[in-house]
């Protein structure tokens, strides 16, 4: 067990770059987020359900505890923000319910970064297949299996429009993993087949001008964002950009009184026409099939 953590956290190192130390700590938080998440959006008071009944039609998580209305960067309650939190805390789970069997496989059938990095992109066809029909290979293959794989289905239906733009990162990584798994899975089923009865290896994924035509609803995943500047308002790499809007920008400030009417108080805030600053909220997809 010691053995197939420290390969966990070498492809997460391998998949993000991201330091195995602050993947340990996010881990480890995911499952009480998930638990808190799942036990304030289920508790149906009549505050959280008079909040929803005046949440903007599209929010977005902007930091921890921030729920802001998309086109006004205003805040609002972050009952608003649930959907979106519920999916983040998924979003992490996956990630981490993947690992176990990409350890198990990588361990298992002693694959190469080169190996690895073939796998990413679904492409079988290069690999070694006496070292995926192996026995020790096999025994990996039955645990995974065994295990059972993620419901990354189930995820895509629940949160193909709940998910920010930070989340981009995440979601490529666990598509990584996910094509990974299947990938050689698919593979190792052709082991014990005579030579002449082996099907042929399954294709790399489609171009992404291939998947555009071939996308449906069901396939597209969207990330969005707040009121960002221009430059952070870009679609990651892999999307597409599907949506642009220049934020309706308030300035806030403290009411005062006036001293023509004292009775009166001046407005509290003040519209700032949207030629005047850059902020912009942009909706990007993705299909992932």
């Amino acid at each position: 067990m010691p053995r197939r953590l420290a390969t966990a956290l070498a492809i997460v190192g391998f998949l993000s770059g991201a330091p195995a130390a602050a993947w340990r700590r996010e881990s480890g938080n995911a499952g009480a987020s998930t638990s808190a998440a799942a036990a304030e959006s289920g508790s149906g008071t009549a505050e959280g359900g008079a909040a929803l009944r005046n949440c903007p039609a599209e929010v977005a998580l902007a930091g921890k505890d921030q729920c802001l209305d998309v086109e006004t960067n205003d805040m609002v309650p972050m009952e608003c923000c649930l959907e979106i939190q519920a999916c983040r805390d998924d979003l992490t789970g996956l990630q981490s319910a993947y690992l176990m069997p990409l350890a198990q496989l990588t361990q298992g059938c002693a694959l190469s970064q080169e190996d690895m990095a073939q796998l990413t992109k679904g492409d079988v066809a290069h690999l070694d297949m006496s070292k995926a029909c192996a026995a020790q290979c096999l025994g990996a293959v039955e645990e995974a299996r065994a295990g059972g794989l993620p419901d990354f289905e189930g995820f895509r239906g629940r949160c193909r429009e709940n998910l920010m733009l930070r989340d981009a990162q995440m979601l490529e990584a666990v598509e990584a993993q996910r094509t990974m798994v299947t990938a050689f899975l698919a593979l190792a089923r052709q082991c014990g087949a005579p030579s002449a009865e082996l099907p042929a290896p399954p294709p790399p994924p489609p171009r992404d001008d291939e998947q555009k035509k071939k996308g449906s609803d069901e396939s597209v995943v969207q990330v969005r964002s707040h009121c960002v500047s221009t430059r952070e308002a870009m679609c990651p790499w892999g999307f597409q950009e599907v949506q642009r809007g220049r934020c309706i920008i308030y300035l806030h400030r403290a009411p005062q009184m006036n001293p023509m009417v004292p009775t009166r108080l001046a407005p509290s805030r003040i519209f700032l026409r949207p030629q005047r600053h850059g902020l912009f909220h942009v909706k990007c997809q993705k299909v992932i099939l």
